[in-house]
């Protein structure tokens, strides 16, 4: 978990340091191991890193590339690194490092507004892009991470947290009662609403471009209901389920610090913490502590 937010004037209004910095602090306890902000002229991206990863130790954000056109701001976790890697190298694009920071930068230059399609783990992230003028932004296919923002006629905002954006003097604090009754009826359907007028959350799997000309919001994947599965025996299928938690509970398990894991003791949290308990027995993952909590309430 870090932290991200950043301020884009459409029309070429410079972005103050002082507004970028009041807005990215505002998240400061999601990110309390360093702290970076980019400004160029009408674009402004700030981050609070969390170190999480053995990578993420020796990484710094906002990222840029070699020419400064690019700049990357990036809460998140890329789990086909190693795909990734061999794919952009093997297309010519070197990494300098071995973030995930940096292979996001290179997959966006390798493939443009189709790299959160080859991405896979956790992520929501935004892209200055000074050859085009545009800020392109994209969250996983779950949105596990959030990713919130407010658009006027004239400037764009986004965000990791709500109260972020309330920073910035111009966002009204108008709340939504549409959404607040969703709430509390316990029946969320809205995907893009929040609890404030006029700031929305970019959907799951959606990448959102915004410049001078105009806002392009699209899905970049879908899953497909037809796509099916056939074994012969049982016994596969059992196989193929164990193969499919066990790399994505291994993915989760690279840390450079202990890892905790919510046991509520139901089959699913269950199931993960019995698969990792057997990947680090087998030397398949290695972390520095692996603990479990639960809540125990009275009777």
């Amino acid at each position: 978990m870090s932290g991200i937010a950043g301020i884009y004037h459409r029309f070429g209004q410079p972005v103050a340091v002082e507004q970028l910095r009041s807005l990215t602090d505002a998240a400061a306890h999601r990110g309390m191991d360093d702290a970076g902000y980019w400004v160029s002229g009408a674009v402004g991206l700030g981050h609070r890193m969390f170190h999480t990863t053995p990578e993420s130790l020796n990484e710094r954000q906002p990222l840029t590339d070699e020419t400064g056109q690019l700049c990357l701001t990036f809460d998140g976790r890329v789990d086909n690194r190693e795909d990734l890697r061999r794919e952009l190298e093997a297309g010519g694009f070197w990494l300098r490092s071995d973030t995930d920071a940096e292979i996001v930068l290179r997959a966006y230059q390798c493939w443009d507004e189709k790299c959160a399609l080859k991405i896979i783990g956790d992520f929501a992230l935004a892209i200055w892009d000074g050859r085009q003028q545009r800020l392109y932004c994209a969250r996983d296919f779950f949105g596990i991470r959030p990713f919130n923002y407010f658009l006027n006629d004239r400037t764009f905002l986004f965000a990791s947290e709500l109260h972020q954006l309330f920073e910035y003097e111009s966002v009204p604090q108008l709340p939504n009662e549409g959404m607040m009754g969703e709430l509390l009826c316990g029946n969320v359907w809205s995907v893009e609403e929040t609890l404030w007028q006029g700031i929305l959350r970019l959907p799951p799997a959606h990448f959102l471009i915004v410049s001078a000309h105009g806002v392009r919001k699209e899905r970049y994947w879908q899953i497909d209901p037809s796509r099916q599965i056939r074994y012969r025996r049982d016994e596969e299928y059992a196989d193929h389920c164990r193969e499919v938690i066990a790399e994505a509970v291994r993915c989760r398990l690279r840390s450079h610090g202990p890892v905790a894991a919510d046991l509520s003791g139901g089959l699913d949290s269950s199931s993960v913490v019995a698969m990792a308990q057997h990947l680090i027995q087998r030397g398949d993952a290695t972390v520095s502590g692996f603990k479990t909590f639960s809540w125990v309430f009275p009777g």
